[in-house]
């Protein structure tokens, strides 16, 4: 029984670990959660300088801990400058964006990036060449 106890101790302590560790967008951008798209790109501009990670001296532990809080910037400022991403995120959280991400990922500028909003499905591609061939 004391197995058991032990078991569920351990699995409660690490899901309270996982809410610790979620990341709060407002908070990493410091700003409130009624502030507007300016007072968010005015923070974003302001601690993007501050951490740029080219600019940060120090040893090389101070380096990757000021470019992991670069990366946290600039997650936080791509979701809360997209309307839309920023409703999700609202809603649902870090892991409510990542879902919508993953949901989009197959559709044509449904992806995180630029080349994928240029994707081109090869049936596409294919049908249209075929097309523009004349018959004989």
């Amino acid at each position: 029984m004391k197995a058991g106890a032990l078991h569920l101790f351990l699995l409660l302590a690490s899901s309270s670990l996982l809410v610790l560790a979620r990341k709060d967008y407002y908070e990493i951008l410091q700003v409130s959660r009624g502030a507007g798209e300016s007072q968010i790109k005015r923070s974003h501009r302001k601690l993007a300088v501050q951490y740029l990670p080219d600019k940060v001296t120090g040893t090389e532990e101070e380096k990757a801990a000021a470019a992991r809080k670069f990366a946290d910037i600039n997650n936080a400022y791509e979701a809360l400058s997209d309307p839309s991403k920023r409703e999700i995120y609202d809603r649902h959280g870090e892991e409510g964006l990542k879902q919508h991400g993953q949901q989009n990922a197959g559709r044509p500028g449904g992806g995180s990036s630029i080349f994928d909003m240029c994707r081109l499905d090869d049936s596409f591609i294919t049908n249209n060449l075929n097309d523009s061939v004349p018959q004989r």
